[in-house]
């Protein structure tokens, strides 16, 4: 029986717009030296964590339609400095304070992505959502409807942890109501 799940994406694509909405904001007016300030040396910065939300967005998002990754099509690999295949996940604090590509390349790359996973949610049907992907870091195989819980939640999660952070960097004021 086909099921009505125009609702559901409607709502995964106001999260997904909601979340990037307070990235951009947050890094709205950031340095280069803010971008990638620590609070503490086991935190993750802003810039990391910029890229590393937009890294897993692009990757749930591409694994149902089996398209190429922004990442890797659209060259950004090349220019932010990692590997074709690095999402962020598991990073050691180490790696984190290492990754210090152009701000600019970083936030290019987010705009990219949220492109394209707005693309790319809008075209889910429930055949895509119900058919079986193998996932990385482990997940195995997974139906295309478990995929959007991650994309959705870090996007969401990381999203509070940058406007966080930037709210240690300049205080309250930073944030538009």
């Amino acid at each position: 029986m086909p099921r009505d799940i125009s609702a559901a994406l409607d709502l995964i694509q106001e999260l997904l717009e909601g979340s990037y909405r307070l990235v951009r904001q947050a890094c709205d007016g950031l340095s280069e030296q803010q971008a990638y300030w620590q609070p503490a040396p086991e935190s993750n910065s802003i810039g990391w964590l910029v890229w590393h939300t937009m890294r897993r967005r692009d990757y749930y998002s591409a694994v149902c339609h089996g398209e190429a990754h922004v990442w890797t099509a659209g060259g950004w690999a090349e220019r932010v400095g990692r590997g074709a295949d690095d999402t962020g996940y598991g990073d050691t604090p180490e790696q984190v304070r290492a990754f210090r590509p152009p701000f600019e390349a970083v936030l290019g790359y987010a705009e990219a992505c949220q492109q394209a996973a707005l693309d790319r949610v809008a075209r889910l049907t429930a055949e895509i959502l119900d058919r079986e992907y193998l996932l990385d870091a482990g997940r195995g195989m997974q139906p295309g409807w478990r995929t959007l819980r991650p994309m959705v939640n870090d996007g969401v999660n990381h999203a509070g942890q940058i406007g966080y952070v930037r709210g240690m960097l300049s205080g309250r004021g930073w944030q538009a109501y």
